[in-house]
């Protein structure tokens, strides 16, 4: 049994019937053409949301996979609007305190251990994807970046591919449960100065749908 996450409706929209209500949190049967025994789950926005409603979900029935798509930024020159990656490595990129200016992680702080499992190295290591598209380093973060400033202390801090605001939590419950999982992401925006104008949400959704439908077969 396959269950099938996303953020929100839009980017799991494409797998729903016309008729469908579905809520955030809400497990659903999904009838999609081709592939049998998959339920749809729309997690809500943000880590904290996706933490909860995911673990529920996953303490509620047994699942083989769980398979957790939706768009994202690049940071990443080699990655153009419409591209679809899978994560490799995550991280919660923006826990921690603002130490006069200066940001501190919770590991530095000793709040947590960097190999405390399910950590390497203060990582979530995903070592089960093994799916046709190009592996990428993500960030989790709460707010997702519009400023030059917060932009270059990420790449400098982090040096990430992509940016989302639910995948670190996403692999961490999934590594919590032992539950094997896959993350898929399509490029929608770059990671730069706000400018939604040069988004393309629709590219991006077409797109993951299409490699969805191609994990799920």
């Amino acid at each position: 049994m396959i269950l099938l996450t996303a953020a929100t409706k839009l980017e799991l929209n494409p797998f729903l019937s016309a008729k469908s209500n579905a809520k955030v949190g809400e497990v659903i049967p999904l009838y999609i053409n081709g592939v049998s025994e998959v339920d749809g789950l729309i997690t809500g926005v943000g880590a904290g949301l996706t933490a909860a409603n995911l673990g529920f979900a996953l303490g509620q029935k047994k699942y083989d996979l769980v398979v957790n798509i939706g768009i994202a930024g690049s940071f990443s020159e080699g990655l153009a609007i419409g591209n679809v990656v899978t994560v490799c490595e995550d991280c919660f990129a923006d826990y921690g305190v603002d130490n006069r200016g200066n940001f501190e992680g919770i590991f530095e702080m000793g709040l947590m251990s960097s190999n405390e499992f399910p950590f390497s190295n203060t990582k979530l290591i995903n070592t089960f994807s093994n799916v046709n598209y190009p592996a990428v380093k993500a960030i989790t973060v709460s707010t997702a970046s519009g400023s030059e400033s917060i932009i270059e202390n990420l790449k400098k801090r982090y040096n990430p591919d992509i940016e989302t605001m639910e995948g670190a939590a996403v692999f961490y419950t999934c590594l919590m449960a032992k539950v094997p999982f896959v993350c898929i992401r399509s490029i929608s925006n770059r990671v730069e100065p706000r400018d939604t104008s040069a988004w393309n949400i629709p590219l991006a959704i077409e797109n993951l749908h299409t490699a969805t439908l191609d994990i799920l077969k």
